[in-house]
């Protein structure tokens, strides 16, 4: 745990649910990161994590339901697999532990229980709690839709946690932010932005050359958490 698990703290406990690490860098690197969840250095998307909550994450390990892919690289979910098709290609296969061995690793399995559990003792505090969701880029984005299933998600936990989306709009006129508060549990942020967070240059893959926006986004978040 860090800092910010501090029971006395009012500031809103930031918890990554994905898609991939980038929410998870975004966090670590402006100081607000609580805790590594199941999906801060995963490949996931919002329908997987709401089957996840459904099933309490119970089923998550189980080795009958694992395997290799990618030339036995990386792990995925042979049942944690259904969702809309309006995700990333890349997040379109299956939960994928992109970076846990956990079907030979016992390091790797202890470390998604703890993850896991985790998540489960979230439930039990009163402190706001922010879920923040990077809906990755791709050509057939819905973000309607996409709010609809974060408001099933964060139905999970008690009436403090709410959801915070972020996802780009690429074009090449101008950087901005816009962000809207959508209900009492949602809020998204999109990014006007002139390149895709993604490939082998680490500031463009972790947002690091926009960051004077999210700065901006993690400020917003606080003022939402504590007006609402």
């Amino acid at each position: 745990m860090v800092k910010n698990m501090s029971i006395n703290d009012e500031q809103p406990l930031f918890v990554s649910i994905g898609e991939n690490c980038l929410t998870d860098d975004i966090l670590q690197r402006h100081g607000q990161k609580a805790f590594s969840t199941p999906y801060s250095f995963a490949r996931s998307n919002i329908d997987y994590a709401i089957k996840l909550e459904e099933t309490e994450y119970n089923t998550l390990l189980l080795p009958d339901n694992l395997y290799y892919s990618l030339n036995e690289h990386v792990v995925r979910s042979k049942i944690i697999t259904e969702c809309d098709q309006i995700y990333n290609f890349m997040h379109l296969n299956g939960f994928e532990f992109t970076h846990h061995d956990v079907i030979k690793d016992e390091k790797c399995i202890e470390s998604y229980k703890r993850k896991i559990n985790r998540m489960k003792q979230l439930k039990n505090t009163n402190r706001p709690i922010c879920f923040l969701y990077h809906y990755r880029y791709n050509d057939n984005m819905d973000i309607q839709k996409i709010i609809k299933k974060t408001e099933t998600f964060v139905n999970f936990y008690n009436l403090s946690a709410f959801v915070a989306i972020f996802y780009q709009n690429v074009q090449n006129k101008y950087r901005k932010l816009v962000h809207n508060k959508v209900t009492k549990q949602v809020i998204t942020f999109e990014f006007f932005t002139p390149n895709i967070w993604q490939g082998s240059n680490q500031t463009i893959f972790f947002a690091r050359n926009e960051d004077d926006l999210i700065k901006i986004m993690l400020t917003e978040i606080q003022n939402f958490a504590h007006h609402r």
